[in-house]
């Protein structure tokens, strides 16, 4: 049995040559170069382990309600703020890997300090103080102009970490923290018909826990069938 002896590795840089893959024996072939290293690609800047945690297998969107004044801290690599909103909360829907936990909380909250202690708990990756300030952070204003709550208004994209589909009425202005160079852009919505009564999750625990805007059923609950839940906290 002909074996390709062909790894593949999160990590950014380990292609050194190029490679060459046969797809069939009478087939073509494919070659696998050496990439490049983006200036905005957040990725080149990660460790390993920080890397594994913010590259997803898969994804578990996580919808949560945020007012003016409102933060949600992606570990503490990034945060998104609700600076403004003409017409109260907006919802917004994160597409990040399940290992970078969410924390929502108050904007006023949020300093150095309180980062740096919770960094590597409460908040990862990265997962100590002195990785955090390594990396540093850069604020980017986004105004979204709000579509109504059935539909998404925009996608704000953080090269490196994912995206969060934005939905509320009004115009709203975002504060988006990232390490430098890390890009932050705004875009049409990939998914703007999401159902937010399912992604929207509560803090209980501890955790996150999808599907609070959804009614309760009469009658008791059973056993052994709690919400879906992912990492993160709100304090």
């Amino acid at each position: 049995e002909k074996r390709w002896g062909v790894t593949a590795s999160a990590t950014p840089g380990t292609t050194l040559s190029v490679v060459k893959v046969g797809l069939r024996d009478d087939g073509p072939d494919v070659y696998d170069t050496p990439g490049l290293l983006m200036p905005d690609a957040l990725g080149s800047r990660l460790t390993e382990p920080e890397l594994g945690a913010v590259l997803p297998r898969e994804f578990n969107p996580v919808a949560l309600r945020v007012q003016p004044g409102g933060s949600v801290l992606l570990g503490a690599l990034g945060r998104v703020d609700v600076i403004a909103s003409e017409l109260g909360a907006f919802f917004l829907t994160f597409y990040v890997a399940p290992g970078l936990t969410l924390h929502p909380t108050s904007t006023a909250n949020v300093d150095d300090a309180y980062l740096a202690k919770h960094c590597g708990e409460l908040l990862s990756p990265p997962f100590d103080a002195a990785r955090l300030a390594e990396l540093g952070s850069t604020p980017t204003d986004v105004e979204i102009d709000g579509r109504g709550f059935e539909r998404a208004a925009a996608d704000v994209s953080v090269s490196g970490l994912g995206w969060v589909a934005v939905t509320g009425s009004g115009r709203a202005t975002l504060r988006v923290h990232a390490p430098p160079g890390a890009l932050v852009t705004r875009r049409e919505p990939l998914l703007p018909f999401e159902d937010l009564k399912a992604l929207t999750a509560k803090s209980t625990g501890g955790r996150l826990v999808r599907g609070a805007g959804k009614k309760k059923p009469k009658g008791k609950a059973k056993a052994g069938a709690p919400g879906r839940k992912r990492r993160g906290s709100g304090r």
